[in-house]
């Protein structure tokens, strides 16, 4: 097992692959081929991101950015929670990008951020993993003791809670009536996730394109948390209404956000656990949602 074990995914080259996967789904619907190429869409791009996230915070508590395109997760005591060694962890996560988000993601491991993303960068092989020992060949001893050493001084706020997540439909509609059947399919999925996990919420954002990738979106702050599916099918069904639609429409998505734990609202590793509370409490079982053909384009109105 390792001392401390940090995970790098680098965001540009998952969107890049989503982007590929999704771009001949889009092309169908496009009235100017021309608009495939347009810049990505900031909500779109925060969308992915938040999905990559929570497939990482199954597997630890301690995930944080750098840059915007730098994701980094702290995996050192899930080595022990899960009884599982970097290989085993990194081909998990892997899995799951696979089957949830149809992405074929490498991650570099190494005992220090800085170390995790120059072996992601540098290596080409299938598992880029740069031990202490390793480190110590190619940068010296002096620099490698002075970052391990700066592991153990670190201390980030750490996230137990999701930002958001989504789910989104590639459907077709012409109005508010046909938006809502399929919005209601969509809050069935999300309210039982809600549900399951105990977490309440009170932020609520629709978004979806026009035949032209215009950009649509809204969103409405709740009075207090819930995660009862007729208050928030009653937030979508009016944000909804208040669109002047106006041909076809596609890419319905609704965006939960503003969490909270009903019942607990903050629960951290502590240095000897339970394990199978542990993993229930942090690490369960969670239904995260498949996401269905979305895209990735940007144009905003």
């Amino acid at each position: 097992m390792w001392k401390t074990l940090i995970g790098y995914i680098c965001f540009e080259e998952c969107i890049d692959q989503i982007e590929k996967k999704r771009n001949f789904i889009i092309k169908k619907r496009l009235i100017h081929q021309e608009l495939i190429n347009k810049q990505r869409n900031m909500d779109e791009y925060c969308f992915y991101k938040e999905q990559i996230k929570n497939i990482l915070y199954e597997y630890c508590n301690d995930v944080f950015e750098e840059e915007r395109n730098d994701i980094f997760f702290d995996l050192t005591k899930s080595q022990y929670v899960f009884g599982m060694d970097s290989i085993k962890l990194m081909k998990c996560i892997q899995q799951r990008m696979a089957d949830e988000l149809c992405i074929s993601i490498h991650i570099g491991f190494s005992f220090h951020q800085e170390f995790a993303k120059w072996i992601y960068m540098h290596s080409y092989e299938s598992y880029r993993i740069l031990s202490f020992y390793q480190a110590v060949k190619i940068f010296g001893k002096n620099i490698c003791s002075q970052k391990r050493d700066e592991m153990s001084q670190i201390h980030r706020t750490v996230h137990t809670l999701p930002q958001s997540f989504g789910q989104d439909n590639q459907d077709t509609f012409l109005n508010a009536r046909e938006a809502l059947i399929i919005a209601q399919n969509l809050s069935f999925n999300l309210v039982k996730q809600l549900k399951e996990k105990d977490y309440g919420i009170r932020c609520i954002q629709i978004q979806f394109y026009d035949m032209q990738l215009n950009f649509y979106k809204k969103e409405e702050k709740l009075r207090n948390y819930t995660n009862i599916h007729s208050e928030i099918m009653y937030v979508i069904g009016k944000l909804l209404n208040e669109f002047a639609y106006q041909g076809q429409y596609f890419g319905l998505r609704i965006v939960l956000c503003d969490f909270k734990d009903f019942q607990d609202e903050s629960y951290i590793l502590p240095n000897k656990v339970d394990l199978h509370h542990v993993k229930r409490k942090i690490f369960g079982q969670h239904n995260h949602l498949p996401l269905k053909n979305c895209s990735l384009f940007e144009k905003t109105v």
